[in-house]
């Protein structure tokens, strides 16, 4: 071998080639079916109808139902949502449904919901009122107008 010359490929080197070849198809074909059934999660059509008896839902399972609710009283709503799954009442998400957020002005830092023995401060103190509905019982939740502070109320 002068000169840096390759030698001619053996007959040896052309089934070696083939074999590599015929592998990576093999192992291409595997993920193609592989990712088929999981995206399709084994349910492939085998022609057959299924009924299905659920009723139909109008959003994700798991999410409070907010209604016609504004996006940003939707966040409100939240902060008193995750007050009432924090309560440890055994409330999911899927159970809460908002029924009213309303702007209101609170004549003192209780934000309307005193607490027997404890000192507010006695000024305007704006936020919301959050009226929620879970496990058919309605809770009211008072906010401060930056959600820091939520407090529930008696109906």
């Amino acid at each position: 071998m002068a000169g840096g010359a390759c030698p001619a490929p053996t007959k040896y080197d052309r089934i070696k080639g083939m074999k590599s070849k015929i592998t990576n198809i093999t192992i291409f074909v595997a993920i193609i079916f592989i990712s088929l059934l999981f995206f399709t999660q084994g349910d492939l059509d085998d022609g057959e109808q299924t009924n299905v008896d659920a009723a139909p839902t109008t959003g994700p399972v798991n999410q409070p139902n907010y209604g016609q609710l504004a996006p940003e009283d939707q966040q409100i709503a939240d902060v008193a949502i995750g007050q009432l799954l924090n309560d440890g009442r055994g409330v999911a998400p899927g159970n809460v449904t908002v029924l009213a957020v309303q702007a209101q002005e609170f004549g003192d830092s209780s934000l309307g919901c005193p607490k027997d023995g404890e000192n507010y401060s006695q000024v305007i103190t704006p936020g919301y009122v959050v009226y929620l509905q879970a496990l058919g019982q309605v809770y009211e939740y008072h906010t401060s107008i930056d959600g820091d502070t939520v407090v529930e109320c008696g109906l």
